[in-house]
C-alpha cells in the first residue's frame, strides 16, 4: 500500500522532496523507509517532538511537529514535490 501511494499515485522520484504527515504510524514508517531508499528527501511530521529521533534514524531529513500552521514553519514549503497525508 505504501509503495502504491508513493510511486504509483505520487510518482515520487529520486531527488524530490516529500512531506510525510503522520510519519510515526507503521504505515508512515514504511513509507518513510521506501521514500528514503528511493533517494527522496523526506520532511516527516509527528504529533510530538519526542518521536523525532525515531524518524531521523529511519532517514527523515527533518522532523516537524504537527500544528495548524505547519506550512509557515517549513521554509521550503513551495519546493515540496509531493505530500503523503496520513493524519486523520
Amino acid at each position: 500500500m505504501a509503495w502504491t501511494c508513493l510511486f504509483r499515485n505520487l510518482n515520487l522520484q529520486a531527488g524530490q522532496t516529500l512531506l510525510l504527515r503522520g510519519a510515526t504510524s507503521s504505515f508512515g514508517q514504511a513509507a518513510l523507509k521506501m521514500a528514503v531508499a528511493a533517494g527522496a528527501h523526506v520532511i516527516a511530521t509527528a504529533r510530538s517532538s519526542q518521536r523525532a529521533s525515531v524518524l531521523e534514524e529511519l532517514g527523515a531529513s527533518r522532523v516537524e511537529v504537527e500544528r495548524r500552521d505547519l506550512a509557515s514553519h517549513i521554509a521550503e514549503s513551495k519546493q515540496i514535490d509531493a505530500v503523503l497525508d496520513l493524519v486523520g
